[in-house]
């Protein structure tokens, strides 16, 4: 979170008038046990730590860490280390013989990143001494990029997008408007639509890109379209024992010729929906299991596909919960109740061995691996086709985030939030989309190299100063300070 005065400033410091721990009855000359240091870095918002994906920062982000320190006796000096820059403070007579937990505020400086470790350290009045690095620690720091990108007006916001990487188009479709746009990605243009009659509710290629499938909810049907010849709709209706009248709404072409279709029943939300294959070559259908559950609204259960087209999920996306379905074997696994409902914003690697729904990252399977708090995150997540990264959206571009580390690679600037991130399959492309009618291309780099932070040039305002902040001016007005870092 960035600091709205733009400075280190001090958050606070809590001083116990309670009895110190221990004997306190030992003198300086007895004393043999040091100082109890113990805190945490916290979180990007200053207020709890990642967890799983680690705590990380972008330069100009202020870190906020607490440092609580005790001892039997007193505690004499009181230090610092951030990033191999150490200073220390003398604490004056007043404050020796209390103990104090200290909220320290440090603005992250420009230029630097990588791993910046955070540690505290303290004196007892006797000698003693006691030095440990802060929970959460070390913080990652990253950066801001812009990277290649190409910017185009977009018609608008569609339900569905099918890339087509030989023909360098993208066709959309939207569930309340008859026909299918096509997106011209060398342009960056609108082309002509391709005309059907009925609205579209889902769309895919074919594994072998020479056909269209969409899904037709208000015909109860599914339909090719052959993109090399005449544009003609072949129209196959799937409607039978296995669906009743349920409407197909999303679909994936598998490998093998066969798709595997959702459907559910808008008008009836009691209902639970069917997941059913397709054959085109015997042109049957195939009741596969039931998904989902009764809803206060109707449960749409979405289809993701591995470029292999192997390996493929079907998720709830209001309900929760996801299946896996294997298209060579034509089964399904049982139900992961893990992945929560609502969850719209869902991808899958090329391998079809990770997954990423909203901020949590299931592998092999559909077993969970991690979830991620992303900093400055505005909720519009996407998986890279090698499964190894994320992309999470923000307020004016989007998050690389390393998935094994939950490291933020860097912060890549499109000047707007994204609604929807799509990796352009085969491709070291992102295509996103904007709410306001727009999108852009973004060709990724690889993430850079990020050594540690050097000593001393992290230092901010100082060290010494960041202390005196947290113990508060007013309290050491009168009081001489050593600065010798010790």
């Amino acid at each position: 979170m960035r600091c709205s005065n733009n400075c280190g400033v001090l958050l606070g410091i809590v001083v116990g008038l309670v009895s110190c721990a221990g004997d306190s009855s030992s003198g300086p000359g007895t004393d043999i046990v040091p100082p109890v240091v113990s805190g945490a870095v916290n979180g990007w918002d200053s207020q709890t730590p990642y967890g799983s994906s680690g705590v990380s920062f972008e330069a100009g982000d202020t870190i906020h860490f607490t440092v609580s320190i005790r001892d039997n006796v007193g505690t004499r000096l009181l230090g610092l280390d951030i990033g191999g820059a150490r200073d220390s403070l003398e604490l004056p007579d007043s404050l020796v013989a209390v103990p104090a937990v200290l909220e320290v505020a440090y603005p992250v400086p420009p230029g630097p990143r990588g791993n910046l470790s955070i540690r505290a350290f303290a004196v007892d009045v006797a000698g003693n001494r006691t030095e440990v690095e802060l929970a959460n620690s070390p913080a990652w720091i990253f950066g801001r990029t812009t990277m290649v990108q190409r910017h185009g007006d977009f018609p608008g916001v569609s339900v569905s997008y099918a890339f087509d990487r030989g023909r360098n188009r993208l066709y959309y479709s939207d569930d309340s408007t008859p026909g299918i746009g096509v997106y011209n990605l060398a342009t960056m243009t609108d082309g002509a639509p391709i005309a059907v009659p009925y609205p579209v509710g889902d769309l895919d290629l074919t594994v072998d890109g020479a056909d269209l499938l969409v899904s037709l909810p208000m015909r109860h049907s599914i339909a090719l379209l052959p993109l090399d010849s005449t544009g003609i709709l072949h129209e196959t209706s799937v409607i039978g024992a296995t669906t009743d009248s349920l409407e197909p709404r999303f679909l994936r072409a598998t490998a093998g010729g066969h798709a595997l279709i959702s459907f559910f029943d808008p008008l009836n939300p009691a209902r639970a929906g069917k997941l059913v294959t397709y054959d085109f070559t015997t042109g049957t259908g195939t009741f596969v299991a039931d998904v989902g559950v009764p809803y206060p609204s109707a449960d749409q259960v979405r289809i993701l596909a591995s470029t292999s087209r192997r390996e493929l999920v079907a998720f709830s996306s209001v309900s929760g919960g996801a299946r896996l379905f294997e298209a060579a074997t034509g089964s399904i696994g049982g139900l992961v109740s893990s992945i929560a409902g609502g969850t719209w914003n869902a991808s899958i690697d090329s391998s079809g061995n990770n997954f990423l729904f909203g901020n949590t990252w299931f592998g092999t399977n559909l077993v969970h691996r991690a979830d991620f708090d992303s900093p400055h995150s505005a909720g519009h997540e996407a998986i890279s086709p090698g499964g190894t990264i994320g992309y999470f959206g923000t307020l004016d571009g989007f998050l690389r985030i390393d998935l094994a580390s939950g490291h933020v690679i860097d912060h890549v600037y499109i000047g707007f939030v994204p609604i929807d991130i799509v990796p352009i399959p085969g491709s070291s492309r992102l295509f996103l989309f904007q709410r306001q009618l727009s999108a852009v291309e973004v060709t990724l780099t690889p993430p850079p190299s990020a050594p540690a932070f050097t000593p001393g040039s992290n230092t901010g305002g100082g060290i010494r100063d960041l202390l005196r902040q947290a113990l508060g001016r007013s309290r050491l007005a009168s009081v001489p300070l050593s600065g010798t870092t010790r």
